[in-house]
This record gives structure tokens, C-alpha cells and sequence, in this order.
């Protein structure tokens, strides 16, 4: 005889779902995801030594964005260089090496700005004919702890930069260059002041890390082969 009860229903497959508690959700690391397009965290260069704050005028976004993202690692850079003009004063070979090195980097930084400099003298030539009367906003300093007077020479790099990438940019905001002139040119300027720094980090490898004394032979080997001829012309 077949079942006439119509309110009886078959059990349901539908599965409630599992859930995971609190605690082991904390647990639980969160995968990164490897093409994450999240900005990278700036280089904080944390001092620990007697400084003079020197504020730093910029004259352009270029630089100023610039140090704003990796002003940390210049600084850095400049204190090595300091650190190991200071930690070597003692062993006068590698102390002169270390000097005419330093000034042959800088005399080709300043090379490098006279180019650019007449680069900009040609293009204001060509396109303005009057003051552009641009504004540059006083928010536009960027702090940098001085500690050694070696410091001096660096900034002067960067501000001579800074100085002729904003005429640049001053044009471009007059409408009297396109986007690719200013594209160039900022890349042109900023590569000045990021070849130096690189130079600087790759010269003083053998000064990383220590924690102050004087060098011993082995680290003076390392940097007298850093600080070859060879290396010098390029």
C-alpha cells in the first residue's frame, strides 16, 4: 500500500557550511598576494648621531617627491661616505684613495648638472619669452640631518638638480613643453642625484653594518679594492 502522508519530506542534502573558529582564524597567516600593486614603505634612516637639521628648499615636485620617497636612503648614503672618512683618518693611504675617489664622483655629478644646465638654457631660449610667475608653495621643504661637513657637498647636488629640473617643470606647467620633454628631463635630473648615491652604497660596502673602531686589515683591503683606479673612471 503506498504512503498517502504528503507532509513527510525527504531529508535535505544541502550542507550547512563549516565555519572556523575565532581563535584558529586568527591563527591563520593571510597570504600575500605576490602581484600586489600596494606601494612600497619608504626607507626610514633612523639617526644616532649629533645633527644640525638643514631644511632644504626644493624648487620642484620632481626632487621633492624624490626625497620625500627615498630621501632616507640618500641621507644613509651621505653617512657613510662621512663615517668612513672619519674611521680611516687614521691610515692615510686609504684616507687619500678615499678622498680623491669622493672628489672625482662629484666632479662628475657636477659634469653631468653643466649638461644638464645647458639643456635647459636651450629649451627657455626657444619657448619663453617673459617671466612665468610660478609659485612654489612653502610646504616644499624636505629636512636633512646634517652630521659631517661632507654632507654639504651631497646637498649641493641635489639643489643644483632641483634648481633646473623646476625649469623644466615650469615650462611644462606654461604649456610650453609636452609631456614627453618632461618626462626626459625628469629623469634626466634625477638619475644625477640616484647614480650618486648608488656609487656611494657600492664604494662603502665594506663600512655596513659596523658598529665604530677603527678598520682592520682586512676591511681596508676590501675598500682599497673598491677604490681602484678602475673603478675611478667609471
Amino acid at each position: 500500500m503506498a504512503d498517502t502522508n504528503t507532509d513527510k519530506q525527504a531529508p535535505s542534502t544541502h550542507r550547512k557550511p563549516r565555519t572556523r573558529g575565532k581563535k584558529a582564524a586568527a591563527q591563520k597567516p593571510i597570504a600575500t598576494d605576490p602581484q600586489s600593486t600596494e606601494p612600497r614603505k619608504p626607507f626610514v634612516f633612523e639617526q644616532t648621531r649629533k645633527a644640525m637639521p638643514y631644511a632644504l628648499n626644493a624648487k620642484s615636485t620632481t626632487v621633492l617627491d624624490y626625497l620625500n620617497r627615498n630621501g632616507g636612503r640618500a641621507t644613509g648614503a651621505f653617512q657613510r661616505i662621512a663615517a668612513l672618512s672619519q674611521l680611516t683618518q687614521l691610515h692615510s693611504e686609504t684616507r687619500t684613495r678615499l678622498k680623491e675617489w669622493f672628489d672625482c664622483r662629484l666632479a662628475l655629478s657636477q659634469g653631468e648638472i653643466t649638461k644638464y644646465e645647458a639643456m635647459v638654457v636651450s629649451c627657455k631660449e626657444d619657448v619663453v619669452i617673459e617671466p612665468l610667475g610660478i609659485v612654489v608653495p612653502e610646504s616644499f621643504t624636505y629636512t636633512i640631518e646634517v652630521t659631517h661637513p661632507i654632507f654639504w657637498r651631497c646637498i649641493g647636488i641635489i639643489e643644483a638638480v632641483d634648481r633646473n629640473v623646476a625649469e623644466f617643470e615650469n615650462m611644462w606647467i606654461a604649456g610650453l613643453i609636452d609631456d614627453d620633454v618632461m618626462m626626459e628631463s625628469r629623469r634626466n635630473g634625477l638619475t644625477i642625484i640616484t647614480d650618486l648615491v648608488t656609487s656611494i652604497y657600492q664604494i662603502t660596502n665594506a663600512s655596513r653594518d659596523r658598529k665604530g673602531g677603527l678598520y682592520s686589515p682586512v676591511d681596508f683591503k676590501e675598500i682599497m679594492a673598491a677604490l681602484s683606479p678602475k673603478e675611478q673612471e667609471e
